[in-house]
């Protein structure tokens, strides 16, 4: 096994979303806690985009497509 840098410990959490074509619409990274749970910060607008909303829509999105 290889060691494991820096470089590839960023590689690994980052994160692309996409639009149902397979368009990239933006990204995100990994977060882990102390309880290694592991959620994805992104930017609501992304959220949106990828799911083929207004990329300023305020209200919750009520299903994913």
């Amino acid at each position: 096994m290889y060691p494991v840098s820096a470089d590839d410990s960023l590689r690994t959490a980052f994160v692309s979303f996409l639009k149902p074509d397979g368009t990239v619409v933006g990204g995100g990274v990994l977060v882990t806690d102390e309880n290694a749970v592991v959620s994805v910060l992104t930017c609501a607008h992304v959220i949106n985009m990828a799911l083929g909303r207004h990329q300023f829509a305020s209200d919750k999105p009520t299903s994913a497509r």
